[in-house]
């Protein structure tokens, strides 16, 4: 960080250790610093971003590791094209008029 990120963020952190001694929830932290709490969860966010683990409030899970990635779907093996299967099925035949 930059020193005018540590400038910002230093009294937020000392805020945040201090809200997680007391045993604080995110709603009762955000009210007593008089943010939204999604305010106080994207800047959470940004700093676990930089690197800087602040410690779980009262409630919280921590990081998802797959939160919002889709799980992968096993596709079944195609054996041939659509093409090459309506050919197989319809095979050729000659008929012969007299």
């Amino acid at each position: 960080m930059g020193r005018i990120d540590m400038e910002l963020w230093t009294p937020f952190i000392k805020q945040w250790e201090e809200a997680a001694s007391a045993c604080l929830s995110p709603d009762e932290f955000a009210e007593l610093i008089g943010v939204h709490v999604n305010t106080l969860r994207s800047r959470q966010i940004a700093l676990r971003n930089r690197g800087i683990m602040l410690p779980l409030l009262a409630g919280q899970r921590g990081p998802q590791p797959n939160r919002g990635k889709a799980k992968k779907v096993e596709k079944p093996e195609v054996v041939g094209t659509a093409t090459n299967r309506v050919a197989k099925m319809f095979e050729a035949t000659v008929i012969y008029v007299m």
